[in-house]
């Protein structure tokens, strides 16, 4: 009955205006987020009906991804366990981060497999999406561009992001060996070259610049773009998910704050006090439907990511201790290396953290808005309704990783003063 309810509010405008509602996809940063997740074969066509020879591809390119992917972490891994003894510290913290980054990249690389995001992906182009709604009336058709232009910054951001990271992270290797004189006739002796990945390889590529360095050169830029665009792109999913939910809050507050009361003076009057419970017995049954879809959205959000963002809290917590540590050198190379890295890590966490502290604080303060109604205007059936819609709106609603850690700016901010600890604990050492 329920899932019947929630289908009917978000079709009953879309009933009235199918020959002008657009498609999602006819929204740029929805195709600017299909074409990252097509970039490395997530994007699960097959949810939506699309079965073609391009959907055929991607889907096969998906698992090229996935065993590049291994291939990598484990021959990475493999490098650093065998020259743990020797290497220098900060290549080893370059390690351990590569190490990292691409552990986040095979956890998210799963969600496609798992029905949860497919469903969850499927549901919000067909109805949790603000353009559902946007017919509803005026405010929900300024929400809903509102909205949109928000995702469209965060999308421009991100794009922008994929490249500047790939670019900076293999070019500055390449100008670093340049400027050592390693490409030179007389290079320095004992000097090893530097790489923006290091493989575990049958050849030498780190002491001589022959053929083998110039093939891992160029193959670098390969896994590097995928866990660019993996963790961008899917940043980029949950950043929109998350400004949809604040969209959604937002038009059920404006609901509340301009719910309909009586004057003094039409109260007295019985035709008009009747018409007034039937309004507002229809307005409340609205707005409860609304509710409950939001809940449903917020619940789906939660159990589709809940694991995602325990990796991705997690990997802020270590990964951000090893780029300070890197950034510490503070020579021009470690610097122009990982200092646009670093800003980048930690600009994602803060502005992930706070998208979602907006959720956070617009479900506290639904309480007094649902309180401020005109209850005392209307009968004992519209009061009961208010009453159970109150003890709904107590329970603050919020996405949380693995369903316990909810996810706002008093985790960012123990995340950022538990890095910088560990950063000064392990620089004095």
């Amino acid at each position: 009955m329920k899932n019947k309810n929630w289908v009917d509010f978000v079709t009953v405008y879309r009933k009235k205006h199918d020959s002008d509602t657009k498609d999602v996809y006819d929204l740029d940063y929805m195709n600017a987020f299909r074409l990252m997740m097509d970039a490395i074969g997530q994007y699960p066509d097959k949810e939506f009906g699309v079965v073609n020879r391009r959907t055929r591809i991607l889907r096969a390119y998906r698992y090229v991804v996935m065993a590049v992917t291994f291939m990598c972490e484990t021959l990475c891994i493999t490098y650093a366990w065998k020259n743990r003894k020797t290497l220098d510290f900060f290549i080893l913290g370059h390690l351990y981060g590569n190490i990292m980054t691409t552990a986040v990249l095979i956890q998210r690389s799963t969600l496609p497999y798992q029905k949860s995001f497919r469903s969850l992906l499927q549901r919000f182009i067909s109805k949790y999406h603000l353009i559902h709604l946007e017919y509803e009336s005026d405010f929900v058709k300024q929400e809903h561009i509102r909205i949109s232009k928000f995702c469209r910054i965060v999308t421009m951001i991100l794009s922008l992001q994929i490249f500047c990271g790939v670019a900076t992270f293999n070019l500055v290797p390449l100008y670093n060996n340049y400027r050592a004189g390693m490409f030179s006739d007389n290079k320095p002796e004992n000097a090893t070259l530097d790489h923006a990945v290091f493989f575990e390889l049958p050849f030498d590529y780190t002491t001589e610049v022959s053929a083998g360095y110039f093939a891992v050169v160029v193959f670098n830029f390969y896994p590097c773009f995928n866990v660019s665009c993996g963790l961008c792109a899917y940043d980029g999913l949950i950043n929109i998910l998350v400004f949809h939910v604040w969209g959604h809050f937002n038009i059920i507050v404006h609901k509340l704050r301009t719910f309909p009361k009586l004057s003094l003076e039409d109260f007295q009057q019985q035709d008009l006090v009747q018409e007034f419970n039937k309004q507002a017995f229809l307005k409340l049954k609205n707005i409860i439907q609304h509710y409950q879809f939001l809940k449903e959205f917020m619940s789906e959000t939660s159990a589709a990511f809940e694991t995602t963002l325990c990796a991705y809290l997690s990997f802020h917590q270590l990964n951000g201790c090893v780029l300070l540590l890197e950034c510490s050198a503070l020579t021009a190379a470690a610097l122009g290396k990982y200092l646009v890295l670093t800003i980048v890590v930690f600009e994602q966490l803060i502005q992930t953290c706070m998208i979602f502290e907006q959720i956070n604080s617009k479900s506290e303060r639904l309480a007094d808005q649902v309180y401020d109604l005109p209850w005392e205007q209307m009968d004992v059936k519209n009061r009961k309704i208010v009453l159970v819609l109150l003890r709904n709106v107590q329970n603050t609603l919020s996405v949380k990783a693995l369903g316990v850690l909810p996810v706002g700016v008093m985790t960012m901010s123990a995340i950022i003063r538990t890095t910088v600890s560990y950063f000064v604990l392990l620089n004095t050492i």
